[in-house]
């Protein structure tokens, strides 16, 4: 935020110096430029000046035109850079959550498949040894219809990803 503000002020203060930009300080002296007059210390010195003296006056004025707008294009690519670099970071935190998301999909169904195969190889082996009762049985057969249930759900989520 702190950034923006300061952007935007030195924006505001090189556009401000654009405007009053007829200004400009040539040989020790201060010149004013104002349509094609020229000023110093407010008075018309226009007519005392050479040709040349007036080319130079002009052309340091103009200079320094170029020079804010040079500086207002580089404090605009810069603002633009940083839109950029904004933009690339969103999208790798885009993709980091989209792989966190995926693999934590994939772990989900893997928990899913090995507790499914554990309960069944474990009711299997109970269920050949005899050591079942019919109670018990009911229970290892419900708990199994709600493992598959959850291997399944995984198994679809995997899927639309």
């Amino acid at each position: 935020m702190n950034i923006k503000y300061l952007i935007l002020v030195l924006i505001f203060g090189l556009f401000s110096v654009a405007l009053n930009a007829q200004n400009t300080h040539v040989k020790n002296a201060n010149y004013t430029l104002k349509g094609s007059k020229i000023y110093k210390d407010g008075k018309d010195v226009t007519t005392t000046l050479t040709e040349a003296e007036q080319e130079i006056i002009k052309k340091s004025l103009q200079e320094e035109k170029d020079e804010t707008k040079a500086k207002l294009k580089q404090q605009k690519d810069l603002k633009k850079a940083e839109k950029e670099i904004k933009k690339e970071t969103q999208k790798r935190k885009k993709a980091a959550k989209a792989l966190k998301r995926k693999e934590t999909i994939q772990a989900n169904y893997n928990k899913a498949k090995n507790n499914l195969e554990k309960t069944q190889a474990k009711f299997e082996r109970l269920k050949a040894k005899g050591k079942l009762s019919p109670i018990k049985e009911i229970q290892y057969e419900h708990k199994l219809e709600k493992l598959n249930e959850k291997f399944i759900k995984a198994e679809k989520k995997l899927k639309s990803i």
